[in-house]
């Protein structure tokens, strides 16, 4: 089985108005969230064979503070673009491109676009992904190529406010 965990990057600054929505860094809320999460995805032995990041600041510095706290290294690390703001369309296609060797998947991005992904892949009804939320799935699919709407089993569903994670 495959699984996939999506995050939301962590809470991003918004005190300099001239920065382009792309540079924005963390704040001190994200600066701490962060590797707080990663925490929380070591102590439920997630170890992704793949990271698929945005390029926006905010988003890898979110994957430098995560990735600081799992055990092992990822294989493999990738800033793709096309998840810079991705819609559900785009990033279902990015995910049915994942080579077959690869079966535990992090997916570092932005909302409304994870959310959408997130009740596309249980029909859930996830109202909106807050800021460095975790939302990990078994997929039922065989590969990534055949990833369909309602065809993966929530493992959890976790944030920084979760006071029982």
């Amino acid at each position: 089985m495959n699984r996939l965990t999506l995050l939301r990057h962590a809470k991003s600054s918004w005190n300099d108005p001239g920065l382009a929505d792309f540079d924005r860094p963390l704040n001190k809320r994200g600066r701490r969230d962060a590797p707080m999460m990663g925490k929380r995805l070591a102590e439920r032995n997630v170890q992704p064979d793949l990271v698929l990041c945005s390029p926006a600041l905010r988003a890898r510095l979110t994957a430098e503070a995560v990735i600081g706290e799992l055990a092992g290294n990822p294989k493999w690390l990738l800033f793709d673009p096309h998840l810079y703001l991705a819609e559900l369309s785009q990033l279902v296609s990015l995910l049915r491109g994942i080579a077959r060797d690869r079966h535990d998947v992090l997916l570092i991005g932005h909302n409304p676009g994870l959310t959408d992904l997130a009740n596309y892949l249980v029909d859930g009804h996830i109202a909106n992904l807050p800021t460095c939320a975790l939302f990990s799935v078994e997929l039922t699919a065989s590969d990534w190529s055949r990833l369909d709407r309602c065809q993966a089993r929530t493992l959890f569903y976790d944030y920084p406010k979760n006071t029982t994670p």
